[in-house]
């Protein structure tokens, strides 16, 4: 949307997803359109949580301090290639009132390797595994983010599921590696 791809990994991920589709299609200016965003998931997250905290608080308990949600902007400005990847976690102040943080990462590198969601096993690695898949994969990196994917999904069948979708986005256009799957999929985000 715009020339903007967005992956997004975590809970209410209905939400993360209309949002930053929103965001992405009323301002055109990348930087404006993920401060938007931001702003919104904040108010979104907190309204959401304080919910959860009265009505489901064990998952409520499960949720602090833990990420609740990732979603990483990727595009093209000005010919370069830009990431910006946003981790809401949430938090409490002093008076136990839900608080939503946003940490945020850019990165204009073309060699970078980002993980949202589920990646205990992916850290655990040591540098031996990670070298091997990284070599093995160097050439296409597509075939190693399904690795790393795979690796993640053999541990956590319930929430990581196939097929991998890939795809090249350049300052051309976009372009699916993987085969387009035929669907009647009416809600996207949940899959």
């Amino acid at each position: 949307m715009n020339k903007c791809v967005i992956a997004i990994a975590g809970h209410f991920d209905k939400q993360l997803y209309e949002m930053a589709t929103s965001s992405l299609r009323q301002i055109s200016v990348f930087d404006k359109a993920v401060k938007a965003f931001e702003e919104n998931m904040k108010i979104s997250y907190s309204g959401l949580m304080s919910s959860e905290k009265i009505h489901n608080r064990n998952s409520y308990l499960g949720y602090l301090n833990n990420r609740l949600g990732s979603v990483a902007f990727i595009t093209f400005i000005n010919g370069q290639p830009m990431l910006e990847i946003l981790d809401f976690l949430l938090e409490e102040d002093k008076l136990g009132k839900p608080k939503i943080k946003c940490s945020k990462r850019k990165c204009d590198d073309r060699q970078t390797l980002e993980v949202l969601g589920e990646s205990f096993h992916i850290d655990q690695l040591s540098d031996a595994q990670y070298d091997m898949l990284y070599n093995r994969f160097i050439s296409q990196p597509d075939l190693l983010a399904a690795e790393f994917v795979s690796l993640e999904a053999g541990y956590h069948k319930e929430s990581i599921a196939k097929p991998i979708d890939r795809f090249l986005l350049t300052n051309h256009g976009f372009q699916m590696l993987s085969p387009k799957r035929r669907t009647n999929i009416k809600n996207p985000y949940r899959y």
